[in-house]
């Protein structure tokens, strides 16, 4: 596959806050890091807030992150919908007793 950044049209120009309807209750934000060589690196981070993270309680859960790394195929916020069914899905079915804390981190 040859990636074509103009196609879908107008993919480019799309946001995170294009999706925020579509994912909620998860929350999305982009990070940039560099990395050991100095070059750039975009991600985009995702999580549902549980509600300990907002009394500040995180005393045996623990924070498992799923590493998300995007094909050619299209950018990423328009995947963001569904990269949220999957950490709803992972929180609704864990069977530990301290639910983790679930977060996507996608390359871009």
């Amino acid at each position: 596959m040859i990636y074509i950044p103009s196609i879908p049209p107008f993919s480019r120009s799309e946001k995170i806050a294009d999706y925020e309807a579509l994912c909620k209750p998860e929350r999305w934000s982009e990070e940039r890091i560099k990395s050991a060589d100095r070059m750039e690196v975009a991600l985009v981070v995702g999580s549902v807030p549980l509600e300990a993270d907002v009394t500040g309680k995180r005393e045996g859960r623990k924070n498992i992150v799923v590493l998300y790394f995007q094909g050619n195929g299209s950018p990423l916020p328009p995947r963001l919908p569904g990269l949220s069914q999957v950490i709803k899905s992972l929180h609704a079915h864990s069977l530990l007793e301290h639910t983790p804390k679930y977060t996507i981190a996608a390359l871009s």
